[in-house]
């Protein structure tokens, strides 16, 4: 009994000492309950060395022998460095859990407790401040931008260790406030910050603000190396301990923060963060596009009440208000005056009062700059959510006596998001606490502030748009509301920053450095004459022509050059305003060596000039060949005045066989209008495309190889068509939809894709791979000695004819392979699906009845045959161990479909249904449900709409596109269902939706997400004669597909999945013979 007490007790120590233990690459930390949560503190992310190291980026994280307790950090600009390279990470009870991120900015505590309440993971991440931070000197080789480069390592220790906490680095939410919020959108302009966060939140704070970039970053560092009096001409700044460059910094005479964000000086051994200015990376468009939440404060400067009135503004500006114009706008003196002026007539008409200097510090520091940041973001890929917050209420900055507190000042909102001990507010504080904390912890979870429009009675915050300029009021109720102060931002962008470039000298108020430093302020040129020759970016409007185009050249009429990194291209125009640029070349392959991979094309002199698309890779077309081997080029659909407009990549279907990037079938006149700039490309296909021999002479797949470079060139140049290069949307059906997803499974392609689109086809449909690639090239070369071909078959491969390898492919099923050693693919997408960490939203589905057109093709004597042999229901991907379970399994998928019926013409419709769910949605759901483990978002749809042209009722694959690039303007109406039109319309809807903002929405539709779990549960969206979510996808009928893959799906059976390597030796030996024969 006495030894059982103390194994209890040694137990119960050992629980204890474990309890809230967490095991990360640097050692073991543990962490102290909270209310309802685990903090784990002061976890230092990186190091830095010695004196110099201060201004230099951090190295590798510590590490540590022992358990790490839980520490409360805090950071100054007087602070040891390395008491500020640390974070908090605060967990709720879960896994997989969403991460907020959130930049201090400054010294401030932050108490997340209403935050991972909601089931989110919060990461407060300190940094270095002051001078250590943000000191920027060439002369004192301190190249700038420290504190951001800080918040990058947590970031990647947040993407390298977050897991061990349960949260998942593939849905992390950075965010800050103020300076912080400066800090958030610089890391959207730095490449070091690409792929480590998926979402920002930036609050009452811009980039482009005078207090948070330094424009003269290298004089500042002057002034202030001046306050140390030091006569040695080897003074450096580096050499000054931290606490006396704070206290020197504090003295200098700046009007905003003294150091802040800078372009920064090339270092040896030092990461670039910020290449150029803000400015001008936010105005060209080069930016991380992923959704944010941006706005302000409606009474910002109230913050500052207390020391306005303090300085004496009102009296100052009563008398001369000049001095309050911002230091970057102030050029020439006549310029000042006429800026002051403006500023006078907007704001000051009549006595200056408190009140209209906070509305103008509101708008000079701050409004201004964010909303010049939110036209600036609007045209990304991604949705950018704009906010006002205006609660005023008993928390937050504290009413200055005599100073009318209207609205929420600066900071106010952090009183709801990060509450003093974490406390619930109640009254009107509590209702605008719950309105602003969900609002945030939505959008940390779904990238979506409002995916369920369940706040506000329904209402939805909608992503800006600057065609109708609204915003969401945020108080103790939420509205949209048109932008209220758009007069005051006239004033900001026309008046005071002109139409044209202004150019402003600052002088220096040190004799000694009296500098002139070139301030590039802005230049929008908004007016354009009608006729006149326009130039955007690469695009030129050639309104004249030589004399042998000013014809028309069929429907188009107007010729554009575009120049690429090839040469230039001429495009034509059409009635409608689309510019096509036909057959483009992206790459080519040599007639010698037809199964390589593809090299870029040859650059050209003369302009590449088509005006109608003919270029085909060679195929059997209503059996005769044609094509050449001149054929990898794609066509490019625009508007002419595009602009930074989304791309999408079509792949047309093939069957891996036939077919082009034909605008003829994909006709652009009803997308191309929505902003999308549409390209199609050609890759090579049967033998040419996918024969696989898995050697170095055929290594396989070239169809995606040519695919991949394709993207690369779109990836390259659809800037200079005025395209989005951040935002290319890959699209295709059936065999191009499984072409899709091998994209984006693999490196080597998914790197220039940003959403995907598919239907009705997919990498786990039983006809997408080829997992016997040898036994097909026994039969491509058995035809091939049919045809008197023999000979070495290196010879014969790079020596045949293209139309004699052609034919001798007809009929035979080529598809994607899995490679041997380096190649495109080299594992089955089964095991990427199963393994792979994804982070990309995707909307896929099936057609009802996918297999209708293949069903109704089966003469009776095949339906005959199916009847006398049913293993022909099963999809060729399940393997059985003997031919009586194949034949039970076979009999009871035929029970299920047709209960005891035999096969036939009478119940074409159920068989088709049957070949629908076998070879097209259950594959379909398999791999959206793997890619929702993964961590994409998956928006899971089945398209029904009876197209009343067929004797089975429904959708076949491919019916989708024709509301999306179909011509037929048909509004019958007969059965009461929703007609094509309006179909058409709500399909764009979804699709543009999607393109822009990666979540697909249409008037009184909101499509959820499908979440991997529970199937009973899944949500996906039915498009038929009604459009509606629907849970649980046809569970009784899928659940016979489940129920056989879970069993004999061939991945599973290891033994049968790939042939052994002595197999594989012998059928290429045996199929190398036959050429030899």
């Amino acid at each position: 009994m006495m030894l059982l007490l103390v194994l209890l007790v040694v137990f119960m120590t050992i629980d204890e000492s474990e309890q809230n233990v967490v095991s990360i690459a640097q050692g073991r930390i543990r962490g102290v309950q909270k209310r309802g949560y685990i903090t784990y503190g002061g976890i230092p992310y990186t190091t830095v060395s010695g004196m110099p190291g201060r201004f230099k980026s951090g190295g590798l994280a510590p590490v540590w022998p022992d358990i790490r307790g839980s520490q409360m950090g805090d950071c100054t600009t007087t602070s040891p460095v390395e008491d500020c390279l640390q974070l908090d990470v605060n967990v709720p009870p879960g896994s997989l859990l969403p991460v907020m991120v959130w930049v201090t900015g400054g010294s401030g505590h932050y108490d997340p407790t209403m935050l991972v309440e909601q089931q989110i993971l919060v990461v407060i991440v300190r940094h270095r401040l002051g001078p250590t931070g943000f000191l920027c000197s060439r002369e004192d080789k301190i190249a700038g931008n420290a504190g951001l480069k800080d918040v990058v390592l947590a970031l990647r220790w947040v993407r390298d260790n977050i897991v061990a906490f349960d949260g998942n680095p593939n849905m992390v939410v950075v965010s800050g406030q103020s300076f912080g919020a400066a800090m958030v959108q610089s890391l959207i302009l730095s490449n070091m910050a690409r792929g480590l966060f998926h979402g920002a939140i930036i609050q009452s704070g811009s980039v482009l603000a005078p207090w948070a970039f330094n424009f003269d970053a290298e004089q500042r560092a002057k002034l202030l190396k001046m306050k140390f009096n030091e006569s040695r001409d080897s003074f450096t700044l580096v050499r000054a301990g931290t606490a006396d460059l704070a206290r020197k910094a504090d003295e200098l005479d700046f009007p905003y923060l003294p150091f802040g964000i800078c372009v920064e000086n090339p270092m040896k051994n030092e990461e670039i963060f910020l290449p150029d200015s803000p400015f001008d990376l936010l105005s060209n468009g080069k930016i991380i596009s992923v959704p944010i939440i941006m706005g302000y404060t409606n009474n910002e400067a109230y913050i500052f009440s207390s020391m306005l009135k303090e300085v004496g503004v009102l009296k100052k500006m009563a008398k001369e208000i000049n001095f309050l114009i911002p230091i970057e706008l102030q050029t020439s003196k006549r310029d000042v005056l006429q800026l002051a002026k403006k500023v006078k007539e907007m704001y000051f008409p009549g006595n200056v009062t408190m009140k209209s200097v906070l509305k103008y510090h509101r708008d000079a520091y701050f409004l201004s700059h964010i909303y010049k940041s939110i036209r600036f973001l609007t045209p990304s890929s991604s949705p950018v959510y704009f906010y006002q917050f205006s609660h005023s209420g008993s928390v937050g900055v504290e009413e200055e006596p005599d100073v009318i507190k209207d609205g929420a000042a600066h900071s106010d909102e952090l009183a709801y998001l990060f509450p003093d001990k974490g406390r619930k507010l109640d009254g009107d504080d509590g209702d605008a606490q719950r309105n602003v904390v969900k609002l945030w912890t939505n959008f940390v979870k779904y990238l979506n502030p409002t995916p369920q429009g369940e706040l506000g009675l329904g209402l939805v915050w909608e992503p800006y748009s600057p065609y109708d300029n609204r915003v969401l009021a945020i108080s103790t109720e939420l509205e949209m509301i048109e932008f209220p102060y758009n007069k005051e931002m006239q004033i900001s962008f026309s008046s005071i920053l002109g139409n044209g470039t202004a150019t402003a000298f600052i002088e220096s108020e040190q004799p000694k450095y009296k500098t002139l430093i070139l301030v590039f302020i802005c230049a929008f040129v908004v007016s354009r004459a009608v006729g006149e020759l326009s130039v955007i970016d690469n695009v030129v409007t050639v309104q004249d022509l030589d004399d042998d185009n000013k014809h028309n050249k069929g429907n188009y009429r107007q010729g554009i050059q575009v120049k690429t990194e090839q040469g230039l291209v001429r495009g034509y125009q059409d009635e409608s305003g689309i510019v096509t640029f036909f057959d483009i070349p992206y790459g080519e392959f040599s007639k010698d060596q037809p199964f390589q991979e593809p090299t870029p094309p040859k650059p050209w002199e003369a302009v590449h000039d088509r005006t109608s698309h003919s270029s085909r890779c060679p195929q059997i077309r209503n059996g005769t060949f044609e094509g050449t081997h001149e054929c990898l080029s794609l066509t490019v659909m625009k508007l002419n005045d595009a602009a930074n407009a989304d791309v999408l990549f079509h792949i047309h279907d093939s069957s891996f066989t036939s077919g082009s990037g034909d605008p003829l079938v994909y006709n652009p006149k009803h997308i191309v209008p929505k902003g999308v700039i549409l390209v199609l490309p050609n890759y090579r296909l049967g033998p040419l495309g996918f024969l696989c021999l898995q050697n170095n002479t055929v290594p396989g797949n070239a169809g995606l190889k040519d695919l991949t470079l394709a993207l690369d060139w779109t990836k390259n140049n659809i800037e200079s068509f005025g395209g989005n290069s951040t935002n290319i949307v890959v699209s295709g059906t059936a065999a191009a939809g499984a072409l899709v997803e091998y994209l984006l499974l693999y490196n080597s392609s998914n790197i220039y894709i940003s959403k995907a689109i598919t239907e009705s086809g997919s990498v786990l449909s039983p006809w997408a791979v080829d997992r016997y690639p040898l036994d097909t090239a026994n039969l491509f070369f058995q035809k091939l000695r049919g045809r008197q071909i023999t000979g070495d078959p290196q010879h014969v491969l790079q020596n045949v004819d293209l139309e004699v390898l052609t034919k001798a492919g007809d009929g035979i099923d080529f598809k994607p392979c899995i490679e041997s050693g380096e190649g495109f693919m080299t594992q089955s997408p089964w095991v990427s699906l199963q393994n792979g960490k994804f982070n990309f939203s995707y909307m896929t589905g099936s057609a009802n009845q996918a297999a209708m057109r293949e069903v109704l093709e089966l003469s009776t004597q095949s339906l005959s045959q199916i009847n006398k042999n049913l293993s022909e229901l099963l999809p060729n991907d399940l393997f059985f161990d003997n031919d009586n379970e194949k034949s039970r399994l076979a009999l009871k998928v035929k029970t299920i479909y047709f209960g005891n019926k035999d096969i036939s013409e009478n119940n074409r419709e159920k068989l088709s249904l049957c070949y629908s769910d076998s070879q097209y949605l259950n594959s379909a759901i398999r791999t959206a449900r793997l890619l929702a483990k993964g961590g994409s978002h998956v928006y899971f749809y089945e398209f029904s709409l009876d197209n009343h042209s067929s004797p089975i009722s429904g959708s076949a694959r491919g019916d989708s596109l024709n509301f999306i690039f179909g011509t037929e303007e048909t509004t019958t109406n007969n059965n009461g269902e929703t007609n094509k039109n309006v179909m058409r319309e709500m399909m764009l809807h979804l699709w543009i939706s999607f393109i822009k903002y990666g979540n697909p929405s249409a008037e009184n539709i909101t499509w959820k997400n499908l979440k991997y779990g529970e199937q009973n549960s899944e949500e996906w969206l039915s498009i038929g004669s009604a459009v509606e979510m629907k849970k649980g996808l046809h569970v009784e009928r899928l659940k016979l597909w489940d129920d056989l893959y879970n069993s004999y799906y061939i991945e599973r059976n290891k033994g049968s999945g790939h042939k052994p390597v002595s197999f594989l030796a012998i059928v290429s030996w045996s199929v190398l013979a036959f050429i030899n024969l």
